[in-house]
């Protein structure tokens, strides 16, 4: 059993040693990041956000191609799927496609108008125009009750700032004369008078 004893009692001291070496050379390695100059600081910086970029448009890349696979195989479906189509269906899927995309052109187009009208009716209200996208209804009427609440709210909500900064105790006489900075004039007169 002593020679168990000695045995690890030996590789506790070889595994302390390794251990310390180990932290010795994390320290050494420490030691010469510390010591780099800002040339070399900036070369290792600028190395370091190479890699990160490049690897973000790889990601990028990717996701594009990706998704541009996707599309040109819903194309090439879609295709194959009017391939099939007799004239007469085609032209009545067609038709549907076109009447679909113009739908949506005139959405979209609506929507830019109450948007335009969103911004001159909060321009007018001296109200902050960058809210107009989060008060747009479906129609100029809802766009305008909306727009009249926040108004509404806006100025409610500023008034009670107002209060809260304007709100204070009164001086008492007393205290005015001790509070207050004298003025120069009082400086002057006081000095003068000694």
């Amino acid at each position: 059993m002593s020679e168990e004893t000695k045995n690890n009692a030996t590789a506790g001291t070889e595994e302390q040693q390794d251990q310390q070496g180990q932290e010795q050379e994390q320290q050494e390695q420490e030691a010469e990041r510390l010591e780099m100059t800002k040339e070399e600081y900036e070369k290792h910086l600028q190395a370091e956000t190479d890699k990160r970029v490049n690897q973000a448009l790889k990601t990028a890349k990717s996701k594009w191609e990706k998704e541009f696979q996707q599309k040109v195989e819903k194309e090439r479906q879609d295709a194959e799927r009017l391939a099939q189509l007799s004239a007469e269906e085609r032209e009545k899927e067609l038709l549907s496609r076109q009447q679909e995309q113009l739908t949506e052109k005139e959405k979209a187009l609506k929507k830019r108008e109450l948007k335009l009208t969103a911004i001159d009716i909060l321009d007018e209200e001296n109200l902050p125009v960058t809210f107009a996208d989060q008060l747009l209804g479906e129609d100029a009427d809802e766009t305008y009750e909306r727009i009249t609440q926040f108004k509404k709210a806006w100025h409610e909500a500023i008034e009670k700032e107002v209060n809260e900064r304007l709100k204070g105790t009164t001086p008492r006489e007393g205290e005015k004369k001790q509070d207050r900075q004298p003025s120069m004039n009082e400086i002057i007169r006081q000095m003068a008078g000694k």
